[in-house]
């Protein structure tokens, strides 16, 4: 058993690519969004986008978007029923929070039961760092995000993230075998209009949902003279998942945004 204050089940998967995973995924997360770290030791909290932080914002960029059949192709191990249920209920409750309490329901019936969760559909959205750095030059920080960057604190930005609409979930045993849940463990009528819902066994699920949901992204921090004047990015790899504010969990891993909020334990 591993502890840490997130462990997000596509951590595993994504974190050799550079990217950082979020606690939890969600809509509203793009290229340029942007995370601070309050403390200078971590973990960052979002603060928006990074254009908000600039005296004169930033010009429009066109993201580009690409389809990452790598990693659709995955899956994760096993994980914990509770663990991998709780990483997706900002999917959940796009689609339908009654489908997540059935299913739920019907897990803890069944003793010994795991999940593993394949992400499908998923999209690479980014934006041009050479295009961002010519509109970033010379750039200030406004008066109140100069504030807000005070001392060792840093600011960073996604320059990627990644985005899936479709959830495969596969009940399991520990050691990976198909755990049947039975049929009907969730109905049409609770999932909400417009989403995909297959049974696809009685041990495996697929949902669709309307939008699609940003579950990790790859970070720059930008670099400031002592005027609050932007001269520079630096890639954000490797940074510690922190149990807490300050204790760094080795070895080094992606980057825990969003705050502390409670532990998670996982089998990864």
């Amino acid at each position: 058993m591993c502890r840490r204050t997130t462990k997000d089940p596509m951590l595993g998967i994504v974190a050799r690519s550079g990217y950082t995973v979020l606690r939890n995924m969600r809509t509203g997360v793009g290229p340029l969004s942007a995370w601070v770290d309050f403390s200078g030791k971590g973990p960052f909290e979002p603060v928006g986008e990074l254009s908000e932080l600039l005296e004169d914002g930033l010009p429009e960029l066109k993201p580009s978007v690409a389809n990452r059949l790598d990693i659709a192709s995955k899956r994760t191990r096993a994980l914990r029923a509770d663990v991998g249920l709780t990483f997706l209920q900002p999917f959940f409750a796009l689609i339908g929070l009654a489908a997540l309490t059935k299913l739920r329901a019907r897990v803890q019936q069944t003793r010994g039961a795991y999940v593993r969760i394949r992400l499908t559909d998923v999209k690479e959205v980014s934006i041009s760092l050479a295009a961002l750095n010519q509109d970033l030059d010379s750039s200030q920080l406004t008066e109140a995000s100069a504030r807000l960057l005070a001392g060792a604190r840093s600011a960073a930005f996604a320059s990627h993230v990644l985005q899936a609409q479709t959830v495969r979930i596969e009940t399991v045993t520990r050691s990976g075998t198909a755990l049947d849940l039975g049929a009907g463990v969730v109905a049409t009528v609770d999932v909400n209009a417009g989403v995909g819902f297959d049974q696809v066994s009685n041990s495996v699920l697929t949902f669709t949902g309307t939008l699609p949901l940003t579950f990790a992204v790859r970070l720059y921090q930008l670099k400031l003279d002592a005027q609050r004047r932007i001269i520079g990015l630096d890639r954000v790899p490797g940074y510690p998942v922190l149990d807490q504010a300050g204790s760094p969990v080795k070895p080094a891993g992606p980057l825990l945004l969003d705050g502390p909020s409670g532990d998670l334990i996982a089998d990864l």
